[in-house]
Formats: structure tokens, C-alpha cells, sequence
């Protein structure tokens, strides 16, 4: 939680409840990262899904964001192909690992997951 404004970072606090990311109204996400440029966003897989669904589903764009991060349960290549739908060419979304009550300290970028890992890890290679 300490992370970013840490290092200097603005933080954005979304209208939402942190305790249920699955229910979060999308528009509201999709709202603050437009209205304010947001260029890092972090989200829980169960938020990147909700936004994501629903951003595809209507053709949204988020080009501000350059990078997104997401972590605290498994991402599925599923869910990073969805809201990649809403970013730029040249934006990722990382996967980091490592304990919770450290900093992670293993990350893999989107487009090593579609084009690298996806086919090995459906295929029961981890």
C-alpha cells in the first residue's frame, strides 16, 4: 500500500469497494483513469476481469495507461488478453510474484504470457 507514494508516485483512489473488486462499477474505473491520465494502474485480477469484460464488451480505450499490474491471486492469459482490448500497442500488464509481505520479485509481462508461457501452462507445464 506503501509502495508508490514511496517513491513519489500520485495515487488515485477509485470510487469502490476495495473489499469486493468483482462488483466494482467499471465506468467508475474506466472514468478516473480517462478524467486523470492515469498511466500506472494496479488492480486484483477480479477487478481487471470486471473492467475488462465490460471495456471489451464496449469498445473502450484506456490510452493513458502504459502500465498495469496485477496481483494478489493468479492472472489468467484469459483475463490479460480481455483488457488488453482497452490499452495501446506499446502498453503491458505485469504479473509480478513473490510473497505478499514483501515486495514481488519475480514479473512477467503480458506479451511473454499470450506468446510464450500460455500454450506450456495450459498444457499442465505450470
Amino acid at each position: 500500500a506503501l509502495f508508490y507514494p514511496a517513491l513519489g508516485v500520485t495515487a488515485v483512489i477509485p470510487d469502490m469497494d476495495p473489499t469486493r473488486p468483482a462488483r466494482v462499477n467499471p465506468e467508475r474505473i474506466i472514468e478516473a483513469v480517462n478524467n486523470q491520465g492515469i498511466t500506472n494502474m494496479f488492480a486484483s485480477p477480479a477487478l481487471l476481469n470486471r473492467v475488462g469484460g465490460y471495456g471489451k464488451k464496449n469498445a473502450i480505450k484506456l490510452p493513458s495507461l502504459k502500465r498495469v499490474i496485477s496481483a494478489g491471486a493468479p492472472v489468467s492469459p484469459a483475463n490479460i488478453e480481455q483488457f488488453s482490448t482497452l490499452l495501446s500497442e506499446d502498453a503491458e500488464i505485469h504479473t509480478p510474484y513473490g510473497a505478499t509481505e514483501a515486495v514481488p520479485i519475480i514479473s512477467i509481462r503480458s506479451n511473454e504470457i499470450l506468446t510464450e508461457t500460455r500454450d506450456l501452462s495450459e498444457k499442465g507445464y505450470g
